[in-house]
């Protein structure tokens, strides 16, 4: 199957693979109250197995052999501005060419596959979780992202820091674009590397990837997230949630960006996040007088105030 370029189909072709799609859902799934399943095979299974642990074993077997859990891994090269080289393992999120799900490296689907992954009692699965994780980070890390974070906090246009393009990349084609060196047009404001990053924060607290596997650009990347959010007054800061949803300003979000500033801020008082502190220091003058004065834990502070 060619992952080159997406098909291109009638609007005409898409409707009537939109009515096949819910008719054969239709037919798989009723309509019930929440707390029960849609799916009246998966409901007898569940009835089945499901009522205590040693149940729930099975079920998880039974699931596992219907492959619910077989996911399409796949390795990816790339090469960054500097010409350094990266390999790059994700979870590829369709088995189709049409543009973008089939086409496309997606940032949280393969951050939270990743986390759940790692966090498995297999070693096969833990080694995949944290090759997604970090293959992640590397993603995020590029000179391009970075270069899109520090432009955002550099910024003096309200215009440009609440344009979507001029954020970080969630999502990239896979041919040839991983660098995210060329335009992705998406709504890039989203809860994606946020959870990225605190999946990562995590896996090296409990030991599952060693901070050695932590390159100098991924410490560039982690210190760059405060003043980011600090400058984009991410507590009133409006976007795409967890999809492409109307843009407005989402709990969700601000959930996930609180738990990341308060983990950051409590490593940055250990020796090895040192870094933290320093790279804040340069990027505070960007930043509005109230952050300026402040040093990492006191912007830390600020942000724990305004998203709680």
């Amino acid at each position: 199957m060619s992952l080159n370029k997406p098909k291109s189909e009638s609007i005409e072709q898409l409707k009537k693979r939109d009515i096949d799609l819910r008719a054969s859902l239709d037919h798989c799934a009723i309509r019930t109250s929440r707390g029960r399943f849609r799916n009246p095979e998966l409901a007898q299974l569940y009835a089945r197995y499901g009522s205590d642990a040693q149940k729930f074993d099975h079920f998880e077997a039974m699931l596992t052999r219907k492959g619910l859990f077989s996911i399409r891994f796949e390795t990816h090269r790339w090469s960054d501005l500097d010409r350094s080289n990266h390999l790059h393992t994700l979870a590829r999120a369709a088995v189709t060419d049409m543009w973008p799900m089939g086409t496309s490296y997606w940032l949280r689907d393969n951050a939270i596959i990743g986390a759940r992954f790692l966090s498995s009692n297999q070693k096969d699965r833990q080694r995949i979780g944290a090759k997604l994780l970090l293959s992640g980070m590397s993603f995020m890390s590029s000179d391009t992202q970075r270069n899109r974070f520090e432009s955002v906090i550099r910024s003096q246009s309200s215009a440009y820091r609440n344009d979507p393009q001029s954020w970080p990349y969630i999502f990239a084609d896979i041919q040839g674009n991983l660098s995210c060196k060329n335009r992705e047009g998406w709504a890039h404001k989203q809860d994606a590397w946020q959870i990225l990053a605190l999946h990562l924060l995590d896996a090296i607290e409990n030991g599952r990837i060693p901070e050695n596997r932590i390159s100098s650009k991924h410490r560039e990347f982690l210190a760059l997230l405060v003043p980011f959010l600090a400058k984009v007054e991410c507590w009133k800061s409006e976007n795409s949630g967890s999809w492409e949803e109307i843009p407005a300003v989402r709990t969700s979000v601000r959930a996930w960006e609180h738990c990341l500033i308060v983990r950051l801020g409590e490593l940055s008082r250990q020796s090895q996040y040192r870094f933290l502190e320093k790279k804040y220091a340069k990027m505070r003058r960007y930043l509005s007088p109230e952050f300026k004065r402040e040093s990492f834990l006191g912007a830390v502070n600020i942000l724990d105030r305004r998203l709680c």
